[in-house]
């Protein structure tokens, strides 16, 4: 996660996956979750045969959110490869707040 001004991007890089098929961005109880499918099938021919490939395989990437944001806030949108999520606002009013020591 990276920091943009008030706002949190992630980044994932996700060549050749289908996203509209393949991934998943929700949020779950305070957790931004993205999560989805590799698939890399491949054909190849060779003296009269065909050799087929299939390559595959999950992925899960969790990353916690401030309390003050809602799924509302978040975006999400794919380029070149590479799918990227917008939390906005996520790091809005955080400066450090000092709390008091009772005694």
């Amino acid at each position: 996660m990276v920091k943009d001004g008030d706002d949190a991007l992630v980044r994932l890089d996700l060549p050749g996956v289908d996203v509209g098929k393949d991934v998943t961005v929700e949020v779950e109880r305070g957790t931004l979750v993205v999560s989805g499918e590799r698939r890399d099938e491949r054909a190849e021919q060779t003296e009269g045969r065909t050799l087929r490939e299939v390559r595959y395989g999950t992925f899960r990437r969790t990353f916690t959110l401030p309390t003050h944001v809602t799924g509302d806030a978040i975006s999400a949108s794919y380029d070149a490869g590479i799918l990227t999520v917008k939390v906005a606002g996520a790091y809005a009013n955080a400066a450090a707040q000092k709390i008091e020591i009772t005694t």
